[in-house]
């Protein structure tokens, strides 16, 4: 019995991790989100001269990763963009936030 008891000690801990993402040495959680426009362009870096992969309707659902504002592109007053995560077509790329404009999101964003 004490050794089911001192293994479930060790392995639940251990469990709890194999399901988190831990890019960059931090774990994070992914932030659900939709698009608010139509044609909102998700590109290959958080830049408009990068690569447009393909255009949004609004209402799509998102799962974003974090945002960052570093080398990117200013788009309607704000140089925040966010890498996607979900659906898995959508994941590493790149969308614009505009203040909220053309992405709202339900929790925190981590930066990236």
């Amino acid at each position: 019995m004490k050794f089911v008891s001192l293994a479930l000690a060790i392995m639940l801990p251990v469990a709890s991790l194999a399901g988190a993402d831990t890019r960059h040495g931090l774990e994070k959680r992914d932030t659900y989100a939709y698009t608010e426009v139509d044609g909102l362009a998700y590109r290959h870096c958080p830049n408009t001269s990068c690569d447009l992969m393909g255009r949004l309707d609004a209402g799509t659902v998102l799962y974003l990763y974090c945002y960052t504002r570093t080398g990117t592109t200013e788009v309607d007053g704000d140089y925040g963009w966010a890498q996607i995560t979900q659906p898995a077509n959508l994941a590493n790329y790149w969308v614009a936030l505009a203040n909220g404009k053309y992405v709202t999101w339900s929790s925190d964003l981590p930066a990236c």
